[in-house]
């Protein structure tokens, strides 16, 4: 891996800023350097997120995702506005239930059923960690166990399951 960019985004509320800083410094205590930012509208809730996270063996010159090597989605506005920046040789990951991706995108792109592993849990507020679970093993730019070292106390034993169960998923689609 020379320098992978991935964009998460959805609507405000749904943590994407959270998945991007999460990732970074799981990766950074890998000895990676890893640059996120974010953007997003005034609202606290319901406006279109992206936050985006560049990982890479090498110092980062620019900390902006320009293309996406990985998008990855949690809301149908968030797919419509950002799907078409991902290049061919991207990935498009996002949720099933939430978004209904467009036939003619050259990306290739695997649905993730983050919502519902979320509410199997019994935290619907948790499928943005399943989703990033996905990214992190489609991706193979970090292993479970770095991020399962990155969470949070606060609702570890949750986000670990929630991880776990979207790191399966990812390393199932991830191309051999």
């Amino acid at each position: 891996m020379s320098e992978l960019g991935i964009v998460f985004a959805g609507q405000g509320g749904q943590g994407v800023r959270f998945l991007s800083t999460l990732l970074g410094r799981a990766c950074a205590a890998r000895g990676k350097q890893a640059a996120s930012s974010a953007s997003y509208g005034p609202e606290v809730r319901g406006t279109f997120t992206r936050a985006e996270v560049i990982i890479s063996d090498a110092p980062i010159v620019y900390p902006r995702v320009l293309v996406p090597d990985v998008l990855a989605v949690l809301s149908q506005e968030a797919y419509d506005r950002v799907h078409r920046d991902v290049p061919a040789a991207g990935v498009i990951l996002y949720d099933a239930e939430t978004v209904v991706p467009a036939e003619d995108v050259p990306a290739r792109q695997f649905p993730v059923p983050a919502f519902q592993i979320a509410k199997e849990l019994g935290a619907p507020g948790i499928a943005n960690v399943v989703l990033l679970g996905a990214v992190a093993g489609l991706t193979g730019v970090i292993d479970l166990a770095g991020l399962l070292e990155a969470l949070p106390e606060r609702g570890r034993d949750l986000n670990a399951a929630a991880l776990t169960r979207g790191y399966a998923i990812g390393e199932g689609l991830r191309m051999p």
